[in-house]
């Protein structure tokens, strides 16, 4: 049998922290990313956001941690 055992690669975040400054008297801003995707040689993988705000939605003075998890049809997560 074909088995396929190659966890799939979460590629595209942001190689450093994203800054914005919150506007004068605000305690938030807006913040937008491009999501990362996922790589996999075979079809059919799922990308999630699993945590933090999505991109372009008000985010609170300080340090905000995003993540993301993908698998693929055969079980493999990243």
């Amino acid at each position: 049998p074909v088995v396929d055992n190659t966890a799939p690669a979460i590629v595209g975040c942001p190689s450093s922290a994203i800054s914005v400054n919150a506007p004068a008297g605000a305690c938030a801003a807006q913040v937008t990313w491009n999501p990362p995707t996922l790589a996999n040689s075979c079809a059919g993988t799922t990308l999630l956001q699993t945590s933090g705000p999505a991109s372009g939605s008000s985010f609170p003075v300080g340090q905000t941690i995003i993540t993301y998890a993908g698998s693929d049809p055969n079980g493999n997560i990243a």
